[in-house]
């Protein structure tokens, strides 16, 4: 199956840590060709230092890189930085939103929710770990979302629960809630 006709898709670290330490970072080349970070994020992510300690994804980053489709942008400069930059905002999500201006994003991979409010702001598309899962399985990535889902979850993705169930919905994998009047109807009868 060939990727999705997207010109440019720009990620946060979390998507790439949380997909990475479930096994998964390569539905992302799968479903979009490539994927761009801008250095910050990939520093955020990949120890830069030989006798720094390995941190969760980084190995699967790495070579994500290496293969050639995670494309790694330079950071910004600092006068760039502190257009995007806002309380709750590191300097990571700042690139983020730098990045995804210069490269006109079509989509902007994040789950943290001071970011994904600074992109919606700016009118970009922002789809998470569980947006993800759901569109592997709507191609045929996956044949479930609800396992790696939940080990995302394991992994630190943090997600409401009203979400995961509606995503659990969307993907056929629960039950559509009955209405009122079924449900009195039900009741009525027994």
């Amino acid at each position: 199956m060939s990727p999705e006709k997207i010109a440019r898709v720009v990620s946060d670290a979390s998507p790439l840590v949380i997909l990475a330490r479930i096994g998964l970072l390569s539905l992302l080349e799968k479903l979009f060709g490539e994927v761009h970070v801008p250095q910050a994020v990939y520093d955020e992510v990949v120890p830069s230092e030989p006798e720094e300690e390995e941190r969760p994804g980084s190995r699967e980053v790495a070579q994500a890189r290496s293969q050639g489709w995670l494309r790694v942008h330079p950071t910004p400069p600092p006068e760039e930085l502190r257009r995007y930059r806002r309380p709750g905002l590191s300097r990571a999500d700042a690139s983020v939103i730098a990045l995804a201006v210069r490269q006109r994003a079509d989509v902007v991979l994040a789950d943290e929710r001071a970011l994904r409010r600074a992109l919606q702001a700016r009118g970009f598309r922002v789809v998470g770990v569980g947006g993800l899962l759901l569109r592997a399985k709507e191609r045929g990535l996956l044949p479930s979302v609800r396992e790696p889902l939940e080990r995302a979850r394991r992994e630190g993705l943090r997600i409401h629960p009203a979400l995961v169930e509606r995503i659990l919905r969307e993907a056929g994998e629960l039950p559509e809630p009955e209405s009122e009047s079924e449900s009195e109807r039900g009741s009525a009868s027994h």
